[in-house]
């Protein structure tokens, strides 16, 4: 059985992911970003407040996270590499 929420992530593809716009994402370190994003706060004003300062003051940090992003979400979310799971999802 195909799990209700990662079929979600997945359906909603990849063209209002941040990465495509060229920013890049900060998420919550809890499910389902802990899995898909590579930069994560711990659910604590502090922690938030430095990785948003990091990203502010840090451009070579933006632009690699960017780029970093955008290459997950082209190889995890682009259908025309993944058609066997959307084929998965509707035939289920």
């Amino acid at each position: 059985m195909i799990d209700f929420f990662k079929t979600e992530k997945f359906l909603s593809g990849f063209q209002n992911h941040p990465s495509m716009v060229g920013t890049c994402t900060l998420a919550s370190n809890v499910h389902p970003y802990k899995e898909e994003v590579n930069y994560l706060a711990k659910n604590k004003y502090n922690n938030w407040y430095n990785k948003l300062k990091n990203l502010i003051i840090n451009q070579e940090l933006r632009e690699r996270l960017t780029q970093e992003q955008r290459e997950w979400v082209l190889a995890n979310r682009d259908i025309g590499r993944n058609i066997q799971k959307w084929e998965e999802v509707y035939s289920n």
